[in-house]
């Protein structure tokens, strides 16, 4: 478990709450992206610094030991497995239009959770951005679909992780299936108002605008014209 907790907390957005010196001189900002694993979604490595400054020190997240004058949020993407493992279980397999597929995995979406709850007992994270993908792997068909429950709120909703608020953003998984569901079910926690929106994030006496966006809605993959071969073209 030690190696998956280095690992995963990596995954941590890690923001400097004195953003003065980046105001004033403005500095801009370098993103390292890296893939480090699969375990129930791609886990996106991003290290948000201000150049010159090209590296941040996360032995201390690994420990789970916040650091002074540090903000934290947990960033995850392509995660929402459990029930497409369930349904290719049961034989509702993707080729038939079904949502099971044989590369997902309810347990591996279960480690990461459980170390995100323990990271998040002493980071106190502010909250869980999604990267989008939050149902494999054709998305919702409707407000009842049991994957809300199955995929996220069975996961997720417990422990350190049950107050915190999650910023969604949609996938081409996702639209696959039906967004307005998506868009319209109700959950204190589940944030999407609208496929584009924005919010801030407190930091020190300054704050972070985040812009949510559609990708796939800016691709023009929902229209008749869109681009030929894109992927799940016929799904969208």
């Amino acid at each position: 478990m030690a190696w998956l907790q280095k690992e995963l907390s990596k995954a941590l957005w890690l923001l400097h709450s004195d953003l003065r010196s980046r105001v004033k001189f403005k500095l801009p900002w370098v993103i390292a992206t890296l893939t480090v694993m699969v375990l129930g979604g791609v886990l996106l490595v991003r290290h948000h610094v201000s150049a010159p400054q090209l590296s941040v020190e996360n032995d201390h997240i690994a420990a789970g030991t916040p650091k002074e004058g540090m903000s934290y949020f947990f960033s995850l993407g392509d995660f929402g497995v459990a029930a497409c493992e369930k349904a290719y279980k049961a034989g509702d397999l993707e080729d038939a239009g079904g949502i099971g597929h044989w590369g997902c995995g309810a347990q591996n979406q279960k480690l990461v959770a459980d170390v995100m709850d323990k990271l998040a007992a002493t980071l106190k994270p502010k909250f869980i951005l999604s990267l989008g993908d939050n149902f494999y792997i054709r998305g919702v068909k409707n407000l009842e679909d049991p994957q809300f429950k199955e995929s996220f709120v069975d996961v997720y909703r417990r422990g350190h992780l049950e107050e915190l608020p999650w910023q969604v953003s949609l996938g081409d998984h996702d639209h696959r299936g039906n967004i307005s569901a998506m868009l319209l079910w109700q959950n204190d926690k589940w944030q999407l108002p609208s496929p584009y929106y924005s919010f801030q994030f407190p930091v020190g006496e300054k704050h972070l605008e985040f812009l949510i966006t559609d990708s796939v809605g800016l691709e023009g993959g929902m229209l008749d014209e869109s681009p030929k071969g894109r992927r799940f073209e016929e799904d969208l």
